[in-house]
């Protein structure tokens, strides 16, 4: 086990440096999804009802809006995959080290 801890060190620290840039990389998703909340929020539009139209509701700028949204759901899913890649670089760099511990065990 010890062999395995001292082995698996330097991937172990590679992998708390990209689970740190990951979380840092989520909070700047997340400000990017309530950015595109706020800019619909703001482009939204509600008329009264008139005695010849009933009330409406509409979206000013739908395509910036949309957009907003679609670049915060890219960012997200770009997160998703550099965090498994990140997983498997882990998984790939400790495998002589696990193998080892499995032969020991």
């Amino acid at each position: 086990m010890k062999a395995f801890k001292i082995a698996s060190a330097g991937p172990r620290k590679e992998l708390k440096a990209d689970v740190q840039g990951c979380i840092e990389d989520s909070q700047k998703v997340d400000d990017m999804f309530a950015a595109a909340w706020n800019m619909q929020i703001e482009n939204t539009v509600f008329v009264p009802a008139s005695e010849i139209q009933a009330p409406r509701i509409f979206l000013k700028n739908q395509d910036g809006v949309s957009d907003a949204y679609r670049t915060a759901a890219q960012a997200d899913q770009n997160l998703g995959k550099e965090v498994i890649t990140d997983a498997m670089k882990f998984k790939t760099a400790n495998c002589d080290a696990a193998c080892a511990l499995k032969k020991d065990i």
